[in-house]
């Protein structure tokens, strides 16, 4: 796993986030080298979904995703070179999978995280493209593959997620039934 973005080391729920990644860890398909992390569908994902999905958040499709990660790691290097500084391996994007995706489309994802591990994870939920579609996509479209295309982005996802799910342990240890988010 990746180091967590700057912001998100001081996020008082700091260890929430951290073990929400390394809960579940496993090869993300099973002839890849690439590691993913494998979360459940609850309220508080679904809620972090949608807020990221309101606030356009993300970037569709494997080859919008490649194309846009490229592109930076590109930038990234030219700017090392020009400074000199060394590569930092920091998550600073999350690529978000559905679990009904072909052999063909994880192989595809296998390769990204090969080319782009340094700064870009995983994460596999247990939902369709069709739910995964209702939940972060303005229009509903199904979806196979969200990458939350940049730092703030991921940051404000992360803090929604521990947040929802502070709130719904919470209203739950004090048997109070859980609202709906």
């Amino acid at each position: 796993m990746l180091k967590l973005p700057k912001n998100t080391v001081k996020h008082p729920l700091v260890g929430t986030i951290e073990a929400a990644f390394t809960q579940k860890i496993a090869p993300l398909r099973p002839q890849g080298t690439a590691l993913a992390s494998f979360w459940s569908l609850d309220k508080a994902l679904s809620y972090a979904l949608k807020q990221a999905g309101a606030a356009e958040g993300f970037v569709q499709g494997l080859d919008q995703i490649e194309r846009l990660l490229v592109k930076e790691a590109h930038g990234i290097l030219l700017l090392r070179k020009k400074t000199g500084q060394p590569e930092v391996s920091r998550l600073s994007r999350l690529l978000l999978l559905s679990n009904d995706g072909s052999e063909r489309f994880y192989h595809k994802v296998d390769s990204i995280l090969k080319a782009h591990g340094t700064r870009t994870w995983a994460v596999v939920i247990d939902t369709t493209a069709e739910t995964l579609g209702k939940l972060a996509l303005p229009m509903g479209t199904p979806v196979k593959g969200l990458l939350l295309a940049d730092r703030t982005a991921l940051e404000l996802f992360l803090a929604n997620l521990v947040s929802a799910r502070e709130l719904v342990t919470l209203q739950t240890s004090s048997h109070e039934s859980p609202s709906s988010l």
